[in-house]
């Protein structure tokens, strides 16, 4: 530093730079930051609440909590199902709406709540917006990228394709494939990884029933590798972002591309050498529309893949806990091994449809693990038509 008789008398030829204490800059920036925030968070609060179309009715309650604007959305994200118990809990009502970023999730808990949800016609209460994520995956023009008139139709495809003579149709592959698996499998003593193993026998059994067999036979590793990049192309992200240029997925989308061909070929082979088999593709491939047009090989593999997604986490989650249920309750496990005891009795070694429908015991385990253990956390659907519900008496 030079002092000030030091400095030069005459101007100086460099630009001047002002020198600014930068704590008060730091701090002024962050009031005006969390003045921005509040004004987002009230502004986007009161955009989410809007006013009901009867003044007789009033909105469920409204739930937020950590920083504003974002808190209940990161909320969400970490932890969906504690956040909707703290919900519930610190409301007090069985119906309360959630701002997750630019949405309103409104959320229904109870019996009595659900009927409101579970008697809506799809005019009312859609599904197509909130699985749109699944499109990717399922393909387009099939379930939920399909118009409610065709989805419909190919919803009546499924029940078809599940009626009760098909499901007794199924039973003699399941238990081949049981008996198969459990032999080569499982030991008569040790240890096993009860979900990845249940996993891989419903995988098995899912493709005989419902892939067909020429798939079980001669492709079943190839199509296990091409479901497995399907199913790792659902990731928490593709819920918001489906077609994020991820690696996930674009071997999703690959996967997704080499099973239609895999399928287009087999249902031309089935043409061209006129037979049919007994499984889910020859029901689709035999199905029509109203207008009497039959299913394209791409809405043939969109719909086996929609099936084989909807049963095979659902199954092997319940089963799961079904069976560390039974293990962690002996005395209901023994109930269970002798009214199967008894059964055979009557139905000799034969595992049948019929078998199956009287072992109340074991059905009544299943269904107490369902309720229990929901296999699907929410169920979700996109506000059409105003309901209303008295959540109050």
């Amino acid at each position: 530093l030079q002092s000030p008789r030091a400095l030069p008398s005459s101007p100086p030829t460099a630009p001047l730079h002002m020198a600014l204490p930068l704590a008060p800059i730091l701090g002024a920036f962050a009031i005006l930051t969390l003045l921005l925030a509040t004004f987002a968070h009230f502004f986007i609060r009161r955009l989410l609440r809007p006013v009901p179309s009867n003044p007789s009715l009033s909105l469920p309650p409204f739930y937020t909590e950590g920083l504003p604007t974002v808190g209940t959305a990161i909320a969400f994200l970490s932890d969906p199902n504690a956040l909707v118990k703290r919900a519930y809990e610190r409301t007090g009502a069985a119906c309360f709406t959630l701002p997750i970023g630019h949405k309103r999730l409104t959320f229904l808990v109870g019996p009595k709540a659900h009927e409101v949800f579970f008697k809506a016609r799809d005019e009312e209460l859609d599904q197509q917006e909130p699985y749109s994520f699944s499109v990717p995956v399922f393909g387009t023009g099939v379930v939920y990228d399909a118009p409610i008139a065709i989805r419909l139709q190919q919803f009546r495809m499924f029940a078809n394709a599940l009626k009760l003579d098909k499901l007794k149709s199924y039973v003699t592959m399941m238990i081949k494939e049981a008996d198969s698996f459990f032999s080569t499998q499982w030991g008569d003593s040790g240890e096993v990884d009860l979900l990845d193993s249940l996993s891989g026998l419903i995988v098995l059994t899912a493709t005989r029933c419902l892939l067909g067999r020429e798939i079980r036979e001669s492709m079943f590793e190839e199509v296990s590798k091409l479901i497995h990049d399907l199913d790792q192309g659902m990731q928490p992200i593709s819920v918001f972002a489906p077609r994020l240029p991820l690696p996930a997925h674009k071997r999703r989308d690959v996967a997704r591309e080499q099973i239609r061909d895999i399928f287009h070929q087999i249902i031309e082979k089935r043409k061209r050498e006129d037979y049919k088999e007994d499984d889910m593709i020859q029901i689709f491939m035999d199905s029509l529309y109203r207008d009497g047009t039959n299913l394209t090989s791409h809405e043939i593999a969109g719909l086996l893949i929609a099936v084989l997604f909807a049963g095979q986490h659902t199954s092997s989650i319940t089963s799961t806990w079904t069976g560390l249920e039974l293990l962690d309750h002996p005395d209901v496990l023994k109930q269970a091994v002798v009214e199967q005891d008894e059964l055979k009795k009557e139905f000799g070694d034969e595992l049948s449809y019929d078998c199956l429908q009287k072992m109340d015991v074991f059905h009544n385990c299943m269904k107490e693990t369902l309720r229990m253990y929901p296999p699907l956390i929410f169920l979700i659907r996109k506000v059409i038509v105003e309901r209303t519900w008295r959540y109050r008496d």
